[in-house]
């Protein structure tokens, strides 16, 4: 029998094809849905672990820890011992980190006068006890989290800087 005696079955072949597709389609919805809820679970979790490392390096003390060689190929932590919790290495690194920053605008005061704003940007400025510790060293600052300082953010932040500009 050839297709001119078969009415309408093209059509419902058709139907059937259309009907698998979008059930396709539904199945690429719902797999997009929760690999989105997957990566919204998982970037939770990664912000709960980044603030219970900030708080845990709030409250530590670092003692003798120390960080030598920031700027250096090879980085050196001195005055480690079995108690030191990573709390306190972090807050050492933090501590060395604000010494570092404190030293660089004295340096830049000495040649350009005072600094009559601060800005500080990038993951080292994310976090409360980073921004605590660079406090301590620098003085009061406004945190820009719009830019993150690789080459085109350090730019950009020198421009706004210059320019007095502020993002909202």
């Amino acid at each position: 029998m050839d297709r001119a005696a078969r009415p309408g079955r093209e059509s419902a072949n058709d139907a059937r094809v259309d009907a698998a597709e979008d059930r396709s389609r539904e199945a690429e919805v719902w797999d997009e849905l929760a690999e989105r809820r997957d990566r919204e679970a998982e970037r939770r979790d990664r912000l709960a672990e980044r603030r219970d490392e900030e708080a845990a390096a709030l409250e530590a003390d670092p003692g003798p820890l120390a960080l030598h060689g920031l700027d250096d190929d090879t980085l050196t932590i001195t005055g480690l011992t079995g108690g030191a919790s990573p709390g306190a290495l972090y807050r050492a690194t933090l501590e060395r980190i604000g010494a570092d920053g404190a030293s660089t605008l004295a340096r830049m005061e000495a040649l350009a006068g005072p600094a009559s704003r601060l800005v500080v940007t990038g993951g080292w400025a994310e976090g409360v006890a980073a921004q605590a510790v660079k406090r301590a060293h620098l003085g009061p600052f406004e945190h820009d989290r719009q830019i993150f300082a690789g080459a085109q953010g350090a730019a950009m932040a020198a421009h706004r800087a210059l320019i007095g500009d502020s993002p909202s």
